[in-house]
């Protein structure tokens, strides 16, 4: 994608289902993954697909075997699918060709792989309208086929058409010459960081709205686009940060300091109260890396207004100096059986992005607010790491959360209301343990302590709980998995979050 156009190469290599299909979205419209533009309500994706039909038997032949994957060594983002069938090998390669147009390029490459010449028809499309090419091919020889998808100005229908050839122009191979690249001397290492220098741009439209999770949650969620603009940041991509930045202070920071949750505006008990704190450290970290100031002083009111919003009287617990609610890092909250309390993760993003808040005032000349929120960041810090009733740690390393009673909530009972799915361990009999969490190593992962003080390495010890508790492939759950209101398995956040922390 490239702001202005989406798509997703969708693989079933178990034979079910449609073995390549392209689903193609407009950024701009967040929906279900039967309202992309290319999805047809009766055949699926079967449209897009490519068929290839030999003569003289006049026989469609399926996808073989298939690999899918970034093209390695390209200067931009090409998405890469390998077959082989009946008389082809089949190559195809799908990317933007320029960074202004609503359109994607589909390279298709079939190669003859016997020793006669194969008279043949390629047939693909979208909905009601098809492509049909008919060819002839020499034994070992390669025919290239070029398809073109476009939006229409509407933005709601996709437009395709077969071109005689395509490429990438000068400004976009340029854009991405420009932007970082980094070698680990690991191999999956390496890909993670290709991967997601390409693929952070591709999810983000041109006014910056991005799904919370594709297809399936279509909201948004400022904590998460502030992660994304980190990414973008240290990766290269300023102007795509400074959108997404600049479109969280405009539209999701209220004029109290609130930031909309999930696209919604709610109450004090359910407000995530990192959310302030990830966005101050993003917006701290674009500064520093591009030097450039601008949005300071273009969003002042609303930064500050964002950093003294935790400070509200309201999240105030006197006898520890946190800040408590109902509301817990991962979204669960009191109809899930969170009791009023002080969370670890809350207590964290708020007490860095105070800190950073206080970095951003001290560079346009604002003393007051950079000594007070610095001063607040280090007050909650202690309050965090002090050992007496309420601090964040015991003899597991970082804990959870405490109640505003001082004792640690270990167990969660849901309330009737929260109408769980069924089958999953929150509805389940028994007891639902909230510790260990994953979210316990982030002061770790974030650089709050030292990575091997004896807090570090009882903490790091504890999550290792989480590792397959109700699953045989890898990975850690966000939580001990009783407490897990959706199907138990692992997740990439707390997964990567821990790795970070060892590392």
């Amino acid at each position: 994608g490239n702001g202005h156009i989406q798509a997703a190469v969708q693989i079933a290599p178990s034979g079910e289902g449609t073995p390549v299909g392209l689903l193609i979205m407009n950024p701009e419209h967040l929906g279900k993954k039967r309202e992309a533009l290319t999805y047809d309500p009766d055949s699926g994706l079967e449209n897009t697909m490519i068929r290839l039909i030999s003569a003289p038997t006049d026989k469609t032949t399926g996808t073989g075997a298939l690999e899918a994957g970034w093209l390695e060594g390209y200067e931009f983002p090409v998405a890469q699918i390998l077959w082989q069938v009946g008389y082809f090998r089949v190559a195809e390669f799908f990317y933007c060709p320029d960074l202004s147009h609503p359109v994607i390029m589909r390279e298709v490459r079939l190669k003859n792989i016997t020793n006669r010449t194969i008279q043949a028809r390629l047939k693909t499309g979208i909905l009601d309208k098809t492509i049909d090419e008919e060819f002839s091919l020499e034994s070992e020889r390669i025919k290239k086929i070029f398809l073109r998808y476009a939006l229409n100005s509407t933005g709601k229908h996709v437009i395709i058409d077969l071109v005689p050839e395509a490429g990438v122009g000068h400004k976009t191979l340029q854009y991405w010459k420009e932007k970082a690249c980094a070698s680990f001397g690991s191999p999956i290492l390496d890909h993670y960081f290709a991967a997601s220098r390409f693929q952070l741009p591709a999810v983000i439209s041109k006014s910056g709205k991005v799904d919370g999770s594709i297809w399936q949650h279509n909201r948004e969620r400022a904590r998460d686009q502030a992660m994304m603009a980190v990414g973008l940041t240290i990766s290269g991509h300023h102007e795509i940060a400074y959108r997404i930045l600049n479109r969280l202070l405009e539209e999701f920071v209220t004029e109290k300091g609130d930031i909309i949750h999930s696209s919604e505006e709610r109450g004090s008990d359910e407000v995530e109260l990192d959310q302030n704190g990830a966005l101050l450290f993003a917006l701290k970290n674009y500064v520093l890396w591009t030097d450039s100031q601008d949005i300071i002083t273009k969003h002042w009111n609303k930064i500050a207004a964002a950093a003294e919003f935790p400070l509200s009287d309201i999240f105030l617990h006197n006898r520890s100096g946190l800040l408590a609610n109902r509301r817990e890092y991962w979204g669960r909250h009191q109809a899930h059986g969170i009791v009023k309390g002080m969370e670890l993760g809350h207590q964290l993003f708020s007490a860095i992005g105070l800190s950073a808040a206080s970095t951003l005032a001290s560079l346009v000349s604002r003393k007051q607010e950079a000594l007070r929120w610095k001063a607040e960041a280090e007050r909650i810090k202690n309050a965090m790491l002090d050992k007496a009733q309420y601090g964040l740690i015991d003899s597991r390393g970082f804990i959870k959360r405490r109640g505003i009673d001082g004792v640690i909530q270990e167990i969660v009972k849901p309330l009737p209301k929260v109408q769980l799915p069924e089958g999953v361990p929150l509805s389940s009999r028994g007891e639902h343990r909230l510790n260990p969490d994953a979210s316990s190593v982030l002061p770790i992962a974030m650089g709050f302590i030292p990575p091997d003080s004896p807090v570090a390495c009882l903490t790091l010890d504890s999550v290792e709980k989480l590792w397959n508790q109700d699953w045989k492939d890898g990975g850690y759950g966000r939580y001990h998995v009783s407490s897990e209101p959706d199907s138990p398995g692992s997740w990439p956040f707390p997964s990567l979050f821990i790795a970070r922390s060892y590392v």
